[in-house]
Parts: structure tokens; C-alpha cells; sequence
């Protein structure tokens, strides 16, 4: 099976290599082989990011990997006023967490991060 040899080999090589672009590839088949239309895919696709966040989230060139994180988190469905409250914690907890890294592209995340907390006061 196709899924499992390639989950095999990311469980090989993953842990021992903080490769940032090996991780990226990762987030991306996880976004392939996960149904984000059910809540159970989300929450997979969720868990799989703060994953990889844990384990290269402070490297130099992690910022894409947390902007990545922050569209997904602003693309999560919901269905209450709640819901809808719990996803802006979610969102503004990333931003928080990635700002006070030494990234490259910082001035990008502090733009976006400017410009979607501005966005929720129209």
C-alpha cells in the first residue's frame, strides 16, 4: 500500500532530520491523504501541524511552515458563534507563538498578523 510505505519512511527520517523543507513535505501529503471536510480529518491535519511546529517551528526558515498553519486555521469551519470565537483564539495563539521567533520573513508574518487583528475590528 502506497500510504503506509510513505508514512513508513517519514517515521524513518523525520525525528532524526530538522530539515524545514523535509517537514514541509510531510504537511503536504498529510493535506493530501487527510479529508479536511470532516472533523476528524481537520483535527488529524491539526495535530500533524502542531507536529511539525514542535519539532522545526523554531528553525530560521520555519515562517512559511506557521503561515501555512495560520491560512489552515483560518479556513477551519464552523458552526457557532463559539466555534467562531475558539478559531480567532486559535488563530491569534499561532501568530503569538511565531512572532516572538527569530525568523526569516518576519516582517511578512508581521504584516499578516497586522492586518488580520485589524481585520476583526471592521
Amino acid at each position: 500500500d502506497y500510504a503506509s510505505s510513505v508514512e513508513r519512511i517519514f517515521q524513518r527520517c523525520l525525528l532524526p532530520n530538522p530539515d524545514v523543507d523535509l517537514w514541509g513535505t510531510y504537511l503536504g501529503y498529510m493535506k493530501v491523504v487527510k479529508d479536511t471536510t470532516s472533523a476528524d480529518g481537520e483535527r488529524e491535519l491539526n495535530e500533524a501541524y502542531e507536529f511539525v511546529l514542535e519539532h522545526v517551528g523554531v528553525d530560521i526558515a520555519a515562517a512559511p511552515l506557521w503561515l501555512d498553519y495560520v491560512d489552515f486555521l483560518k479556513t477551519r469551519r464552523t458552526k457557532s458563534d463559539y466555534e467562531e470565537g475558539n478559531k480567532v483564539t486559535m488563530i491569534r495563539n499561532a501568530f503569538q507563538r511565531c512572532i516572538v521567533l527569530p525568523l526569516d520573513q518576519m516582517e511578512r508574518v508581521w504584516r499578516d498578523y497586522d492586518e488580520w487583528e485589524n481585520s476583526l475590528n471592521r
